[in-house]
């Protein structure tokens, strides 16, 4: 597991505004100096930014106040355990194939529920199922994907959303509402049609929550 905590020790105050716009953030002309804006990048994108040392140690960034001065995590598997992720690899790539709304458009799972009879003990009438296959993209209101959203059935059961904001899952005919939610984003209840995609924006909870730009300080 790796682990880092931020800080701007001595906060920039130049215009954000006025500075040029590149890939990463904005070039600062007074500084002649790249300023990176992590505003819209969670936990494990951060980290994975600053686990190159030189990126430790002489970043200059624009960050939301709530992401400094506490500890931010990324969970690691090790060499051990490498062989259950080729494992799970190896079954998603044979059979969980991520779906599209190309892909899943007009194909049906049919789940078979056995139906035990007393008066029939020898023969057992099945009751078929028609499930679809839905895929889920989920968002906020900067388009930025919402990893690990859960996506609630009416039965109770959730999936959750990967790092892309993206999910499958299979519905029948009697499920027509799902919860959409997410930490730090309002919930959202969703009606479902006759779609086989659906692209969800969830709103931040979060209000007027100060930036602040300068050099990053990185603790480890």
């Amino acid at each position: 597991m790796q682990q880092v905590q931020l800080s701007i020790p001595s906060p920039c105050h130049e215009n954000w505004d006025k500075m040029t716009a590149d890939a990463q953030g904005k070039f600062c002309q007074v500084c002649a100096k790249q300023v990176i804006d992590f505003t819209s990048l969670n936990d494990e994108q951060v980290l994975t930014y600053f686990t190159n040392k030189e990126n430790s140690n002489n970043t200059c960034g624009r960050m939301q106040a709530d992401q400094l001065e506490r500890k931010m995590y990324k969970w690691e598997f090790s060499k051990s355990r490498k062989w259950y992720l080729n494992i799970a690899a190896f079954f998603f790539l044979l059979f969980g194939k991520p779906a599209t709304a190309q892909d899943v458009m007009g194909k049906v799972a049919v789940q078979e529920i056995p139906v035990k009879n007393p008066d029939t003990p020898k023969h057992t009438p099945s009751i078929f199922i028609e499930q679809t296959a839905i895929s889920w993209k989920v968002l906020d209101s900067r388009g930025v994907p919402v990893a690990y959203a859960s996506i609630t059935f009416a039965d109770g059961k959730t999936v959750r959303t990967n790092k892309d904001g993206g999910a499958v899952s299979l519905i029948n005919e009697k499920q027509k509402v799902f919860i959409i939610d997410a930490a730090g984003y309002v919930s959202r209840q969703i009606n479902c049609t006759r779609k086989t995609h659906y692209t969800i924006t969830l709103q931040s909870e979060r209000k007027d929550i100060p930036v602040i730009m300068g050099k990053i300080m990185v603790q480890r």
